[in-house]
């Protein structure tokens, strides 16, 4: 199990949510939608939500805080990303510092936290 991985946000992520949310039909004709006009919808609606989505997991888990930043600078030049930063994994605390427990199993809660 890995402790590492990489939040950002990543224009696929923005495309798969836009595929959803984007429907094959026409709202206003009730036509099917060719594949081009389609995909230029979904084109339109990937780049909306690209601009103001959060910071989400883009990367699977790495053993070690430098196989992330080696993943970081290969996205940054395939890929159109942005925002992009080593997380580690942590127990979840409350104000005063304790370990926030699950209610079923009595098991601390983890969370993903920024590694500087």
């Amino acid at each position: 199990m890995g402790g590492f991985c990489v939040y950002g946000q990543s224009m696929e992520v923005a495309r798969k949510r836009a595929e959803k949310k984007v429907s094959e039909f026409d709202p206003g004709t009730r036509r099917p939608l060719t594949p081009v006009e389609w995909k230029e919808r979904v084109d339109a609606e990937a780049v909306g939500i690209f601009a103001q989505m959060k910071p989400v997991r883009v990367s699977g888990e790495f053993d070690a805080p430098q196989f992330a930043r080696d993943f970081i600078d290969v996205a940054l030049e395939t890929a159109q990303c942005a925002n992009m930063a080593v997380m580690r994994i942590e127990k979840k605390r409350d104000a005063k510092g304790n370990n926030v427990l699950s209610k079923t199993s009595g098991l601390p809660l983890m969370t993903w936290v920024r590694h500087e």
